[in-house]
């Protein structure tokens, strides 16, 4: 899987590993070879309170309160439906990824 850190509270987040769903942030989906991130990869202008890698996805809090989630959208995993600015296929049939960050509305009726 992939990783990410920020150095302090507030700043840069870092990404690196497997970036085939866009879990590392930076706008694309990496296929074949090139797939794999092999440095720490900064998220372009993403300062992070705090940060969380999934399987294929990664969620971030800004230093406003707000939360971001990128990567393997397939069963909502990055807090909203399939949209059209998802890359339809990215893992194989019936997939959505989103490669870069998009933030997560939350709803009193969320339950958070």
């Amino acid at each position: 899987g992939h990783a990410c850190g920020i150095a302090k509270a507030g700043s840069a987040l870092y990404c690196w590993g497997p970036n085939n769903a866009g879990q590392i942030g930076t706008g694309a989906v990496g296929v074949g070879p090139t797939s794999v991130a092999l440095s720490a990869t900064a998220v372009p202008g993403f300062l992070a309170l705090k940060v969380s890698a999934g399987g294929a996805f990664t969620a971030a809090i800004r230093g406003d309160g707000t939360v971001w989630a990128w990567g393997n959208n397939t069963d909502g995993a990055v807090g909203h439906p399939q949209s059209a600015t998802d890359i339809a296929g990215c893992l194989g049939a019936n997939t959505f990824c989103t490669p870069s960050p998009s933030r997560v509305e939350i709803t009193s009726s969320s339950g958070l």
